[in-house]
C-alpha cells in the first residue's frame, strides 16, 4: 500500500499547488487519488499510434527525475524524448555493449542510474539486458546469478564493489564477464586494485549529472592510468 506519511504531505502541498490537477495512487487506494490500477484497465491494450506527428516531436517531455540534493535542495529535471540517444555513449562506448552482449546494471528504477544502465542505450546497441530483482542485497546472490546467466558486462555503484570483493571469487565462473563499469560515486584505488587482481579486469569509470547523459569516462578502448604509489602500497598490505 502507498505510504501514508508520504501522501499526507502531499495532501499538505496541494493547498498551495493550483497547478496541480491530478494525484496517482500506484499501489492502493487513497481517498481522493486517482487509482492506476483501476483507471489503467478501463484503457485498450493495443496501443493506436498517433497520426497526427506535426504535433509530436523529440522536444516533447518524456520523463521526470529529481536531483540528489548534491549542491541544495532537490529539483526536478525533465528529458525530452532526444535523451536516450544521449545514452548511446553510455552503452557503447563505457560499456562497450553490442548485439552479443547481456549487461547488468544495479540500479532502482527511482534513480536516473537506472535509464543509464537498463533502458536505452542498451537497447540502441541491441544488448541483451539482464534484470535482477531483490529485496535486500546480497553480494554471494548478485554473483550466483552474474556467473550463472552469462553476464558479460556489469555496472554497479563502487559500495557494491567493496562488498564483492570480500567474495571469495574461487567459487564463481567469471569466464565470460569481460567488463566492468561503475559511477554514481568515487572508486577507491583499494577496490580497483583488488578487483583486477580477483578477474583481471579494470573497472572503467563514468561520470554524469541527473541533468545529463555522460560527461566524463574511461572508455572502453582507455587504459586506466595507475598510480603506482597506490599500488605498492596495496600489494604490501595486502588489500
Amino acid at each position: 500500500m502507498a505510504d501514508k506519511r508520504i501522501t499526507d504531505v502531499v495532501n499538505e502541498v496541494r493547498k498551495d499547488l493550483s497547478s496541480l490537477e491530478n494525484v496517482i495512487s500506484v499501489n492502493g487506494k487513497i481517498d481522493g487519488w486517482i487509482e492506476y490500477s483501476k483507471e489503467i484497465a478501463k484503457f485498450s491494450d493495443i496501443f493506436k499510434r498517433p497520426t497526427d506527428l506535426q504535433t509530436i516531436t523529440a522536444n516533447n517531455k518524456s520523463l521526470l527525475y529529481f536531483t540528489s540534493r548534491t549542491t541544495g535542495m532537490l529539483k526536478m529535471i525533465y528529458h525530452d524524448f532526444a535523451y536516450p540517444l544521449g545514452h548511446i555513449l553510455t552503452a557503447r562506448f563505457l560499456q562497450n555493449l553490442d548485439d552479443s552482449s547481456s549487461h547488468l546494471t544495479v540500479a532502482n528504477t527511482g534513480w536516473a542510474k537506472a535509464s543509464w544502465g537498463k533502458l536505452y542505450g542498451q537497447w540502441l546497441c541491441d544488448s541483451c539486458v539482464f534484470i535482477y530483482d531483490y529485496e535486500r542485497f546480497e553480494p554471494y546472490d548478485l554473483m550466483e546469478k552474474i556467473t550463472r546467466y552469462d553476464v558479460t558486462s556489469f555496472c554497479a555503484l563502487p559500495t557494491i564493489y567493496r562488498h564483492i570483493i570480500k567474495e571469495n571469487f574461487s567459487k564463481y565462473n567469471l569466464s565470460k564477464l569481460k567488463y566492468a563499469e561503475t559511477a554514481g560515486e568515487s572508486l577507491n584505488p583499494e577496490v580497483f586494485y583488488r578487483f583486477k587482481e580477483m578477474t583481471v579486469l579494470e573497472i572503467k569509470e563514468g561520470f554524469g549529472q541527473t541533468e545529463t547523459v555522460i560527461l566524463a569516462a574511461i572508455f572502453s578502448w582507455m587504459k586506466v592510468k595507475q598510480n603506482q604509489d597506490l599500488l605498492v602500497n596495496h600489494r604490501q598490505v595486502g588489500i
